[in-house]
């Protein structure tokens, strides 16, 4: 399998991912994204890759990361972050603490715009 057609693969198994941990149909999640309903099943069925506009409006649409959608078995390491014991001490004060939890929601906002900076200059640079 060449790289593209493995990327496409990669994309299209995570897309199924998360349109079904959302309880939609590949239609539901088109009609949400805005997008033409042909093209997201081109992408579902790796007949074709999204370019960098639609790969964000992808990661706005279900709310994750550029690289949550291209990379493949990154969330088992996420999974495993996040099973330990600290973890759960921390989900035990953001529930229990509302300024916790507000100091927490700023962080990632802030984390998730810097990212998708960083990603959307590698997508560029990789285009020209």
């Amino acid at each position: 399998m060449d790289n593209m057609e493995h990327r496409k693969a990669i994309l299209s198994e995570n897309l199924i991912r998360f349109v079904k941990a959302n309880g939609w149909t590949e239609m539901e999640a088109a009609r949400r994204g805005g997008f033409n309903p042909q093209t997201f099943y081109s992408w579902i069925n790796k007949v074709s890759y999204p370019g960098p506009e639609n790969l964000i409006r992808l990661a706005e649409l279900f709310h994750c990361q550029i690289f949550e959608l291209t990379e493949e078995k990154w969330y088992i390491d996420e999974r495993k972050r996040f099973l330990t014991i600290g973890a759960s001490d921390t989900l035990t004060l953001y529930d229990s603490n509302p300024h916790f939890a507000a100091w927490c929601r700023i962080g990632t906002t802030l984390a998730k715009a810097n990212r998708l900076e960083a990603y959307v200059k590698r997508i560029r640079e990789e285009i020209k």
